[in-house]
């Protein structure tokens, strides 16, 4: 069986993800993030949302991550933030360690738009 990826994406996949089902959007989100190609990135946001929305960690961190770099979105700082803390609420590792660090490096999970910025290790393929 192939990989999931962007360009193989099930129809029985979409049809549940479409008709509400959480863990086929987050799937599509997953699918959607890890392809990394500007035409994906809408796709990407929306899968990731409806299910960051439904509270889905995983996706919250991807959501923080895309709001973060401005993944075919415009940048916000303060949403990456919200969806950050959301996944480490849920119990996200790499959430939680994202916002570990901050806090011991400079006290808060403000961030630095001159470096990478806590959304940095969310990224599987670490792009920035």
């Amino acid at each position: 069986m192939p990989r999931l990826s962007a360009a193989n994406v099930s129809p029985r996949l979409l049809e549940l993800a479409t008709s509400g089902n959480l863990d086929a959007q987050a799937a599509l989100g997953e699918i959607y993030f890890n392809d990394g190609r500007e035409e994906n990135f809408a796709a990407s946001y929306h899968w990731n949302g409806q299910a960051a929305r439904q509270g889905h960690a995983a996706s919250q961190a991807r959501l923080a991550a895309i709001y973060h770099k401005g993944l075919g979105i415009e940048p916000d700082q303060q949403e990456a933030v919200r969806w950050l803390r959301s996944a480490a609420r849920k119990g996200h590792h790499g959430a939680r360690q994202v916002i570990d660090r901050r806090n011991q490096n400079d006290g808060g999970v403000e961030l630095n738009t001159a470096s990478a910025g806590p959304c940095a290790a969310l990224d599987p393929r670490g792009r920035r």
